[in-house]
């Protein structure tokens, strides 16, 4: 992590001698857990969640850099590096590592603007199911904003976006070997106001040598699709997505299917306290094959998700949530876990 934030630090150094106005922001999350443990019948204790830095400038007039460094559970990772390019027609071209235009509930939308302290269940199988390292990969992404309504994004990028997924021609045996084209995934979104908002998705994934195969085969592709609703209404707000994966195997081995949803509403009690109630529902037992025995794909999952945030401040807030869990698709924990998360905002 020193390494990271030194490059950084350096790096708006240089900008600032060339007289390049750099922009700082970020936030630090720090968790206090009790959890139902099948072998040590609860356990407890601190975690620092996440540690954001973000830094992003003009290096001319239609041209904008991004940098952001994480710290997750103690473990450094950069984020996102890319370029971004607006030509004269309000067509914006992005290039470099970030999050893909997928769910709505994914990395687009920052984890400190979450609702909950922690993602919908099948956000957080989505970004496996997909190979994808926190919703994100490289690749090249076309984008606009039509009267500041209609949005939309399309994108190309390496097919995996963990460690692997950096392309290297050099290694004649990497895993991108057997991938003969790049991924693909576009989403649209109409809001006709600030809030109020629907969009849908749709992603092609050539996964071929990914550890989704469980059983040793090797997968052809992935598919992906889903839609979102937000509404507010007064002190209200509703929230719904839906998300569904579908992998094709090669030698004629039957398809595996990943189905889930969530639906939350909110109340606004006052400008500081929202309270919030989630479902959350995601299958694949009754969905997989035989043939495919990967740990996280092997039972069908509902939790149940009350609520709170408390707004202290324009950079505090402190959140709370309790779930209950039916199913046992991450083997994270039993049935019950508590949880508390303090965030500064660093501005």
């Amino acid at each position: 992590m020193r390494k990271i934030v030194i490059m950084l630090v350096l790096f708006s150094l240089l900008l600032n001698v060339k007289g390049e106005k750099v922009q700082y922001s970020g936030f630090v999350q720090n968790w206090f857990s009790w959890m139902d443990n099948d072998d040590l019948n609860h356990s407890t204790g601190f975690t620092l969640r996440r540690v954001r830095l973000k830094l992003k400038g003009d290096l001319e007039k239609d041209l904008t850099w991004c940098i952001q460094a994480g710290y997750d559970r103690l473990k450094p990772s950069v984020l996102d590096v890319y370029l971004n390019y607006r030509t004269s027609n309000q067509l914006d071209i992005r290039t470099g590592h970030y999050v893909v235009p997928g769910p709505k509930g994914s990395s687009l939308t920052s984890s400190s603007k979450l609702d909950y302290i922690e993602r919908p269940l099948i956000i957080q199988l989505w970004n496996d199911f997909m190979n994808l390292k926190s919703n994100r990969s490289l690749g090249v992404q076309i984008s606009s904003l039509f009267q500041n309504k209609l949005y939309w994004a399309f994108m190309f990028f390496n097919p995996q976006g963990g460690e692997n997924g950096l392309f290297n021609p050099d290694y004649k045996e990497s895993s991108f070997d057997s991938n003969k084209s790049l991924a693909y995934m576009g989403r649209i979104e109409f809001s006709p106001d600030k809030k109020n908002q629907a969009g849908l998705f749709f992603g092609y994934n050539p996964q071929s040598n990914t550890n989704l195969s469980g059983s040793g085969e090797l997968i052809e592709n992935t598919i992906s699709y889903g839609f979102h609703l937000y509404l507010y209404f007064h002190q209200f707000s509703l929230k719904t997505e839906f998300i569904g994966n579908q992998v094709s195997y090669k030698n004629n081995i039957e398809d595996f299917s990943l189905l889930g949803y969530y639906g939350q509403i909110g109340w606004r009690l006052n400008k500081k306290t929202e309270f919030f109630f989630r479902y959350d529902y995601a299958d694949t037992e009754d969905i997989k094959p035989d043939h495919v025995s990967y740990q996280y794909f092997k039972d069908k999952e509902t939790r149940f998700s009350p609520g709170v945030s408390f707004y202290a401040s324009e950079t505090i807030k402190l959140q709370g949530n309790y779930v209950y869990k039916t199913g046992d698709i991450y083997d994270e924990y039993e049935d019950h876990l508590l949880y508390f998360c303090l965030q500064y905002l660093l501005k």
